[in-house]
């Protein structure tokens, strides 16, 4: 069973963050030595959970005074659940963010491209391109827009 645990803890999100599953896709060519997690009152870490054991993590960074970006990763065997993270992370969405935020925005390597498509599945839609913005092993690549609103984020948790 997933679960969603919100955290101050910066060594617990580094700790999943340095997972090799999830730092190659999380670091954009940085060094782990080299990484502090930023804990201020913009961002906000969600650890993933199943079973109690920590599976992977969500960045929330409030961008705006209307938006957020909604950043999850997870280790691959634990992938499977995407939808139920996300399922869980809207509820929270809508339980804990202020309703002057309305709108929940997704970054996407176009490089991995069963992301864009869970993330579509999930209702959220594609916005624009970030050309030339995400570094992935000397590769650069453009980055997909997504978003949906707190409005669209009902509809979708009532449909399921």
């Amino acid at each position: 069973m997933i679960e969603l645990m919100p955290t101050n803890d910066m060594d617990a999100v580094k700790t999943i963050a340095g997972h090799s599953d999830i730092w190659r896709r999380f670091s954009d060519g940085v060094e782990f030595e080299d990484y502090e997690p930023v804990n201020d009152t913009r961002h906000q870490w969600i650890l993933i959970t199943h079973d109690s054991q920590v599976v992977g993590v969500i960045r929330v960074y409030c961008e705006s005074t209307c938006a957020i970006q909604f950043h999850p990763y997870m280790i691959s065997e634990y992938r499977r659940y995407v939808r139920e993270m996300t399922r869980l992370f809207y509820k929270w969405f809508l339980e804990n963010v202020p309703k002057t935020i309305c709108k929940i925005n997704v970054l996407t390597p176009e490089c991995f491209q069963s992301v864009i498509n869970a993330a579509r599945k999930m209702g959220l839609q594609q916005e624009g391109v970030s050309r030339d913005s995400y570094r992935l092993n000397d590769t650069v690549y453009n980055q997909i827009m997504s978003g949906i609103t707190r409005k669209e984020v009902e509809n979708v948790l009532e449909k399921s």
